[in-house]
């Protein structure tokens, strides 16, 4: 069972993600992103899958050999799994989303297409 020191990494490395201070990559991996640190890096994938997606979230911590240190998955965290699977699909989503340049793109394809009318931000 993953100890209280690694949900507060989780915690941490949700918020700074979120916040944007937190910059993920791709890895040669397909569906792999990691966030460097001076001697270490941490990787997010999805587990096993379900039906309608990821039924679970992996973080891996390297060191600056790239030997594996500790993998965690969100069922590991017991009466917490809860807590630690909205985390990681929470960071594991942004990630994605940074390491893929999405807003990069989305930005482009506004651009391209221009405003609509006379009002670029129509509310549903």
């Amino acid at each position: 069972m993953a100890d209280e020191k690694v949900l507060r990494l989780l915690r941490r490395l949700h918020e700074r993600t979120s916040s944007g201070q937190l910059q993920w990559t791709k890895t040669v991996v397909d569906g792999v992103y990691q966030a460097s640190f001076p001697e270490y890096a941490v990787k997010v994938r999805p587990g096993e899958g379900g039906f309608d997606g990821p039924r679970e979230f992996v973080m891996e911590i390297y060191d600056d050999d790239g030997v594996l240190i500790e993998r965690v998955l969100d069922s590991d965290f017991g009466e917490h799994e809860g807590v630690a699977y909205k985390l990681l699909s929470g960071i594991y989503t942004i990630a994605r989303r940074q390491a893929m340049g999405l807003d990069r793109a989305i930005d482009k394809i506004l651009d391209e297409l221009g405003p609509v009318g006379d009002v670029d931000d129509t509310p549903f």
